[in-house]
């Protein structure tokens, strides 16, 4: 009887010490043939101007949180984002362009990647 409540103990404290978490990486992928300059507004940006060289991709924001969701709308990650493409300045929400994400599980570390596409 003792070696069964000690196990049940040792069960719940293993359980409750596992923690899950989620990580959210926004990616900008340059299909272009120039290098475009891109001024991030996220709270959770990498930095605040990238400069990404064509056929490249490039991290620009990533935040992680407690707890696992698995389900994610990659639409709603990104902020409004300012890019520059031949001295010309473009604006573009997440409503209004392709943007694509992945999800992958890693033991306790669920990870959505979402990634913009530039053409």
């Amino acid at each position: 009887m003792k070696s069964i409540l000690y196990t049940l103990i040792l069960f719940l404290t293993l359980v409750s010490c596992s923690k899950e978490s989620t990580i959210y990486n926004g990616f900008i992928q340059n299909n272009s043939l120039d290098s475009i300059t891109f001024t991030v507004k996220a709270d959770s940006a990498v930095a605040d101007s990238f400069i990404i060289d064509p056929q490249t991709k490039q991290l620009v924001v990533t935040y992680q949180e407690d707890g696992d969701f698995e389900i994610f709308d990659c639409n709603s990650f990104f902020d409004t984002i300012y890019f520059t493409k031949n001295d010309t300045d473009y604006i573009f929400t997440s409503d209004s362009v392709d943007i694509t994400g992945t999800t992958s599980l890693n033991s306790s570390i669920r990870t959505h990647h979402c990634t913009i596409q530039i053409q």
